[in-house]
């Protein structure tokens, strides 16, 4: 009596440990949320990470009013940034203000960085912007198109390419900031933001200025100096935060700088 007692234990075991499988096969989100697989933060897609050996740049030599580079072997899904410094003239003295009408790609769609542009300036010779691509695989050429469109520019344009940004609005926001001063500390700051660790933070100056020093809310690691961008990968998070670029100028052309924030996937 007492062994048909346990055979008939086993198989109810047996029973509930079959249906439970049965179960946790019809919800594989629900198990894995139980696991480390799940990842914290969102997507579970990781940090952003720099590209290694993807990057490209150009300048047009004041010929045009367009600039472009191609970047080969984009990966399907990866996102590209484009930083630009610009100015009027050969030595960046000139005082007639420069923007971007658009940016376009080879395949995909290209979008501003809100905030990172060099709009309603009043005191800049030099110009900065920041652009995402996303969508392209490949050869890829990028070319902005600047306006007033009867006068030429130069330009340079710098593109790296990313890992793991979201494919839905992936920037956060951005800022630009000028100076005249020379020989001084100057200070460029974002608007709030609230990051995550393994987000990216991208900064490009233009014209005469050393880089000084870039800190934020939480913490941030180098990933990636490109010409006049830098690529900074949040360490951890920060809730409501800035990020504060500051900066020494060198000579007496206008100095410029753009920040711009990414979102992990």
């Amino acid at each position: 009596m007492q062994r048909k007692s346990i055979i008939g234990a086993v198989a109810a075991l047996w029973f509930i440990l079959l249906a439970v499988v049965a179960f946790a096969a019809s919800r594989p989100g629900d198990v894995l949320l139980m696991g480390v697989g799940a990842g914290a933060g969102g997507g579970g897609g990781g940090a952003i990470t720099l590209v290694s050996g993807q990057f490209a740049t150009a300048t047009n030599g004041g010929q045009a009013n367009t600039v472009a580079t191609t970047l080969t072997g984009v990966t399907s899904g990866n996102t590209v940034v484009l930083a630009f410094n610009m100015c009027s003239d050969a030595s960046c003295a000139g005082n007639t203000a420069v923007s971007i009408s658009g940016v376009t790609a080879t395949a995909g769609s290209c979008s501003a960085i809100s905030g990172a542009q060099a709009t309603g300036v009043t005191q800049s010779t030099a110009f900065t912007f920041l652009w995402v691509c996303q969508g392209g695989s490949g050869s890829q050429t990028y070319t902005a198109t600047m306006t007033p469109s009867g006068q030429s520019w130069y330009a340079t344009i710098f593109a790296q390419e990313f890992h793991n940004v979201v494919s839905s609005t992936p920037a956060e926001g951005g800022s630009f900031c000028d100076n005249a001063a020379v020989g001084t500390s100057y200070t460029c700051t974002t608007g709030t933001l609230t990051q995550s660790s393994g987000e990216l933070v991208i900064s490009t100056w233009a014209s005469g200025a050393s880089f000084g020093t870039l800190t934020l809310g939480g913490g941030q690691t180098n990933i990636g100096t490109s010409g006049n961008a830098f690529s900074y990968q949040i360490t951890s998070g920060c809730s409501s935060c800035t990020v504060t670029h500051t900066y020494n100028t060198t000579s007496s052309v206008t100095n410029a700088i753009s920040i711009g924030a990414l979102k992990h996937s």
